[in-house]
């Protein structure tokens, strides 16, 4: 979705690219990265070493995570998860209104 998203904002902005990696792994996403080879698309909240945001690039708009399941409270692991998700990935802000 990610590399679909950045592709057609860099074709409507007349950029020219080039995919020159891909993988199904984000680690190896972002040692390409890391490596020099390319630019990638990554979560600000998780940006590896040695990585930074390159401005000036189209803005690529938003993403959505969803949690699906135990609505009966059956699995303890599922309210931590909803709760480091909610506190790491998506800021203060979304945290405070949980």
């Amino acid at each position: 979705m990610f590399r679909d998203r950045a592709l057609a904002a860099l074709a409507r902005a007349g950029l020219a690219f080039e995919v020159v990696y891909v993988s199904a792994s984000l680690l190896g996403v972002a040692a390409a990265a890391q490596a020099g080879f390319a630019l990638s698309v990554l979560g600000r909240s998780g940006l590896p070493p040695g990585l930074v945001e390159v401005h000036g690039l189209p803005a690529l708009g938003t993403a959505e995570m969803c949690v699906f399941g135990d609505a009966a409270g059956q699995n303890p692991l599922a309210e931590p998860l909803v709760r480091f998700i909610r506190e790491s990935l998506a800021g203060p802000e979304l945290a405070a209104a949980a």
